[in-house]
Parts: C-alpha cells; sequence; structure tokens
C-alpha cells in the first residue's frame, strides 16, 4: 500500500459548472477551477464570482474539495485586483488556491495563513531540492512539473513530508512545464499568461515534409496506476478545456482503477477505454512519469481528436450515399459526428438520418451496414471514425444526488419537519390553528417539490 498512509485523492478539471457536476457524479474527491482572471486556461469557460460561490457550494455539499487557480504569472498593477480576488474565494471556503507566482505566493502566505498553498506545474518542480524551498516558503502541496519520472517523484517522497500531486491523464506540453515561451514569439499571446496559442499543435515543415513535429500525444496512465499511486497524494485530470463528456469519462476511469487498487481487484477497464477513446483522444502514451519511449510521445500524423474506429465504407450509393458496415462492437446513433478517412479523400459527418435494410433507424448496432449521406466521394474501403456518442454522452453526463429521508408530526400547536441525509438532522415548525380540512395530501406535495436541487 501506498507510503503516505491515506488514500489518494482524484482531482478533476472543471471549466465549466457542467463540467463540475460531472466530475463530482463519476467519483471526483476535489476538483479545481478558475475566476475570470488570473488562470491558466483563459480561454475556458471559466467562472464569474456569483458562479464560483455556487460551485464551491455544490462541492462541499457532496464532500468534494475546491482547489482555485490562480496560477498565472501576475504583474504589479494586477496586485489589488487579484488580492480582492483571493479576499472572496477565502470567504467562501475555497480549500485550497494554486499558484506560481513566488510573489504572489507571499502575498497569500501572509495575508491568508489558513488557505492551503499548492504549487502549480508551471513552476516546474523536478527535484527534491526545488520541493524543499518551496515547503520552506510554505507550501502544502507541489504539482510537479509532467517531465518527472516515478523515480524521481519517489526519491521525493521518502525525503520530504509534503503533498505531492502528478498529472495521470491529459494533453502534455512539448516544452517543459511552465518554461514555454513559444507561444509569445509566434502568437504574441503568453501562455504563463494563461493564453497560450498551442503553437506546439501547429504544421511544420522539415526536409519539404509537412507534419504535426511537436503534438504530443495525451498522457495516460491508467493501466499502471497502481506504480503511481504508493507515491502520490493526488492524481491530476487534465482537461478545463474539455466538455462535461470528458470530464466524466476519465473521471470515472481513474476512479474504478482507484477503487480496485485498494480493494486489491483487478479492474477492466477496456470498455470505458473505448467510452474515452471516442470522447477525446490524440493517441495515448505513458509519458516521462513511466518512462515511455521519446518516439512514442509525440503524434506527427495528428494534432486532434482521432475518435474510435467503428466501421468502413463497403458500398457507394447515388447522391453521395454509402453503405458502412459497424464493427468493433460499437453502436452509433442519431447525432453522433463521424470521421472518415480514406487514402485520398476525407470527411467529417453528423448523422442527421440514417437505415438499415431500408428502414430509418435511431440506432445501429455491430455488424449492420448502415445507409447515410456524405459530403465528399468516398470509396471503398474507407475507414469510419466515431468522434462522438450520444450512448457515451448519456451515459457519463449524469448529475449526483443526495438521497434524503424525512417526516413531518404534529406536536401540540407547532407543525414539525424533519430531514435527513444520513449525517446531518434540520428540524424546523410553523404555528398551526385547529382546522376541519384535512390538509395531509397538500402538506405531502409541498414538500416533495425538491425540482432541480441536488436532493
Amino acid at each position: 500500500m501506498e507510503g503516505n498512509g491515506k488514500k489518494v485523492e482524484l482531482l478533476s478539471p472543471a471549466g465549466t459548472m457542467d463540467a463540475l457536476k460531472c466530475a463530482v457524479a463519476n467519483g471526483a474527491d476535489a476538483v479545481y477551477l478558475a475566476g475570470k482572471n488570473f488562470g491558466a486556461r483563459a480561454f475556458a469557460n471559466n467562472f464569474d464570482n456569483e458562479q464560483l460561490k455556487e460551485a464551491i457550494d455544490y462541492s462541499h455539499s457532496f464532500g468534494v474539495k475546491v482547489y482555485i487557480t490562480v496560477n498565472t504569472l501576475i504583474f504589479e498593477n494586477e496586485i489589488d485586483e487579484v488580492i480582492k480576488f483571493l479576499d472572496f474565494i477565502y470567504e467562501n471556503g475555497a480549500d485550497a488556491v494554486i499558484v506560481q507566482d513566488i510573489g504572489l505566493a507571499s502575498v497569500i502566505k501572509h495575508r491568508y495563513p489558513q488557505l492551503e498553498l499548492h504549487a502549480s506545474t508551471q513552476m516546474n518542480v523536478q527535484t527534491l531540492e526545488e520541493a524543499k524551498v518551496l515547503k520552506n516558503m510554505g507550501f502544502s502541496r507541489i504539482v510537479l512539473g509532467r517531465e518527472v519520472s516515478l523515480r524521481e517523484i519517489k526519491h521525493i517522497k521518502e525525503n520530504l513530508d509534503i503533498e505531492l500531486e502528478v498529472f495521470a491523464h491529459g494533453a502534455l506540453c512539448i516544452s517543459y512545464s511552465g518554461n514555454c515561451l513559444m507561444s509569445s514569439l509566434i502568437g504574441e499571446r503568453s501562455g504563463n499568461r494563461g493564453k497560450c496559442a498551442q503553437p506546439c499543435r501547429m504544421e511544420y515543415k522539415i526536409n519539404g515534409e509537412n507534419k504535426y513535429y511537436l503534438s504530443t500525444k495525451d498522457l495516460c496512465t491508467a493501466y499502471d496506476l497502481s506504480e503511481i499511486i504508493p507515491y502520490v497524494d493526488s492524481l491530476k485530470i487534465e482537461g478545463r478545456m474539455k466538455g462535461s463528456t470528458y470530464v466524466g469519462v476519465v473521471t470515472n476511469i481513474y476512479k474504478s482503477v482507484i477503487n480496485g487498487f485498494y480493494n486489491n481487484e483487478k479492474v477492466n477497464i477496456k470498455s470505458k477505454m473505448t467510452d474515452l477513446k471516442i470522447t477525446f483522444n490524440r493517441d495515448f502514451t505513458k509519458g516521462f512519469i513511466l518512462n515511455d519511449k521519446n518516439s512514442n510521445i509525440t503524434n506527427c500524423n495528428s494534432q486532434n481528436h482521432l475518435g474510435e474506429l467503428v466501421g468502413e465504407v463497403v458500398r457507394l450509393e447515388k447522391n453521395n450515399e454509402v453503405g458502412i458496415r459497424l464493427n468493433n462492437n460499437i453502436s452509433i446513433a442519431i447525432n453522433d459526428g463521424l470521421r472518415i478517412v480514406g487514402k485520398k479523400v476525407s470527411d467529417a459527418v453528423i448523422v442527421n438520418d440514417m437505415y438499415v435494410n431500408h428502414k430509418l433507424v435511431k440506432k445501429a448496432m455491430n455488424g449492420q451496414i448502415v445507409n447515410m449521406k456524405v459530403h465528399k466521394r468516398l470509396a471503398v474501403g474507407d475507414k469510419v471514425y466515431l468522434t462522438k456518442s450520444t450512448l457515451v454522452e448519456e451515459k457519463y453526463n449524469v448529475t449526483h444526488k443526495i438521497k434524503i429521508n424525512g417526516k413531518c408530526y404534529l406536536e401540540e400547536n407547532k407543525l414539525w419537519f424533519e430531514v435527513s441525509d444520513g449525517k446531518n438532522i434540520v428540524r424546523d415548525f410553523i404555528e398551526t390553528e385547529k382546522s376541519e380540512n384535512d390538509f395531509s395530501s397538500r402538506i405531502k406535495e409541498q414538500l416533495s417539490k425538491i425540482n432541480d436541487t441536488i436532493f
């Protein structure tokens, strides 16, 4: 078992309220999110102050912690504004703040001594010596650079009493964490100010050949998580720019593996990994943390979502209609997204209408031949990939609910109402007057109106 004596935390991203709810429903122990300013993902939707308060209250209702990212470099003329923001999140119960700027860290430690301070991965901490410096500054946790190997993580954990957090899944930077100036030089947008233009996802020419030479595959440690868990306190999922389905799928997968580790159970996550590939993948790498080969870090042929192979074109019809045989044990449905790849032509299609044996259907299954319209003249043998699945979205876009029990009773001239979630009990009453009418059904009807609450 792990050396730190407590269960590892699963930390999920929340770029929107929907993503946060999916993270909570699928097993996150904590979420990280940002306000409208000072976060390293400026192009995520992020949260205004009112939404931040709602997010913190919602998460805490389920025992989920909330870490706020204030992890850009701060200019001097922004100090008053950032302190005002920190006052707000502190007063509203944020569990920790994640920072990159050393000066800001000093301000936080003096102004809010009770607020947990986490060192952002943007600080690029890779060694025991660097970790010791941050502990002396008052940091309680370090989000290690994504370049750090498991061997070095183990060395830090065995020689320093500080929480360690590592990225377990998601997009990787080709540069050392926090040290990339390429976006500033090429796109005049600084990654260290939260506005990375993602130049590593661009196409470059080498020896006359255009490819995505700097585009990394997505980190995936799900199959080897048992090697990492004993030496870290928190496993972080990248993805504040991703949608709620992605957050739900990845959180669900890693929570399953974590639970299996502590219960000494082997977890079969193959079907869930298929759901993940459909939702988003650039192919996967074990990353530097698990010493994957350099040749398996980048995907030179694509910089974006690949999807999962679902079938191939088996016949061509009139009016740009094709027949697709489904295989790989995957179903498709109306409103799904497909990417069709051929040697000469590729196409992207949203499934509006599809037919099986000349009958209009809403869903088609493995082994069936589906007819549908496409945009381009394709060829027999072209491969079909599923890039968006309504069936997967329905599976993971769920909302957590707290089950409650309640009772209503008369005591002298008071009508008491008592409700409990199993841990807490709330009681209240109203004064009553004698009446000949029976209001019991009306009382039950009114008390049952929980509508869109979490109860």
